[in-house]
């Protein structure tokens, strides 16, 4: 490297680029980091499958073993239970599912905002698998947009086939996805158990899907069968729906939602993040929560030194102490 070239750590915080050489444009950067950087990282943690998988088919499937310890897959269905009778008032019944049955929302009981209820959500926030791989999706600025429960009972509505690209109007979406969705599956996935269903491949599509196909491509959607603990990411232009519930008991779910950097979130974090929060997790915790956004503009220009603070990289590997153990990453 010559010398008056610029190093991945001298380009971090370079906001207006005028330290760097002339070729390195910002999609250069970035496209570095992700093949040097990233990949690297995705293949320590032997994600290849999964990246073909998003890939081919718009949506992978990892399972419990890569995901988390048993125990705390427990933890997290207990804290999601709890807070489901918080918000309700009610005590949910776990083995028939009657508190849930016939819900109006096909999705159940719809628990917006959940990541500051319980201490126990926060890791998940820099699992190094889902992070990486919806990074690989949305690029390294990506944000938290979303962090919801759902508990689903027997009964109720089909969810109809979507995308969550969350643009209804334009005609054509962008080649590489906006937004990546994430759900972690704290009850097995079964037949019956009113899980979700894709239909591969369409993400290619990027649009959203016609009256006829809304109805008409039911039977080609694939639903998903999987054990608790295991994670479903995908590519937000993927296609997918909820199938009804028809066994006793409770489906229960976390459900994430990712933005570039560039978007506005769907729930706002940074106001509501604390510093006792920030401080009990890693640095990449608080540039997913936008902490460092510049955005929107009060009557000031931006502020430099947020945005350098937003812009430095982190590996996925500088996680959550938990991550480190079950991944023996020190």
């Amino acid at each position: 490297m010559q010398d008056n070239q610029e190093s991945p750590d001298a380009e971090q915080g370079d906001i207006f680029g005028s330290n760097r050489v002339g070729y390195a444009s910002g999609p250069f950067i970035e496209e570095k980091h992700r093949v040097t950087g990233l990949y690297e990282e995705l293949k320590t943690l032997e994600l290849e499958k999964h990246i073909a998988d998003l890939s081919m088919y718009g949506y992978t499937i990892v399972p419990p073993e890569k995901i988390m310890p048993a125990g705390y897959i427990t933890e997290l269905r207990d804290a999601v239970l709890k807070v489901s009778e918080k918000r309700s008032g009610v005590t949910p019944d776990q083995e028939t599912g009657k508190t849930h049955v016939g819900s109006q929302h096909p999705l159940g009981q719809f628990m917006r905002k959940v990541l500051f209820e319980d201490p126990v959500f926060e890791p998940l926030i820099t699992h190094p698998i889902i992070l990486g791989l919806v990074s690989y999706l949305t690029g390294y600025n990506t944000l938290l947009s979303l962090s919801d429960a759902m508990v689903k009972g027997p009964g109720g509505a089909m969810l109809p086939i979507h995308n969550d690209n969350g643009d209804k109007t334009t005609a054509v979406y962008p080649d590489k996805p906006q937004s990546a969705t994430v759900n972690l599956l704290l009850s097995d996935y079964e037949e019956g158990c009113g899980s979700i269903a894709f239909l591969p491949g369409s993400h290619n599509f990027r649009r959203e899907p016609t009256p006829a196909e809304l109805q008409d491509a039911i039977p080609e959607m694939a639903p998903v069968y999987a054990p608790a603990g295991s994670a479903i990411i995908w590519n937000s232009n993927t296609w997918h729906m909820a199938l009804p519930r028809e066994n006793p008991g409770l489906r229960v779910t976390l459900l994430y939602l990712f933005c570039r950097g560039h978007l506005q979130t769907q729930s706002s974090f940074r106001d509501s993040v604390t510093d006792d929060i920030l401080a009990r997790n890693p640095p990449r915790f608080a540039q997913l929560m936008h902490k460092y956004g510049v955005l929107p503009f009060g009557k000031e220009d931006i502020d430099v030194e947020k945005a350098k603070a937003g812009s430095k990289r982190y590996s996925l590997f500088d996680c959550h102490p938990l991550w480190k153990d079950f991944y023996q990453l020190e």
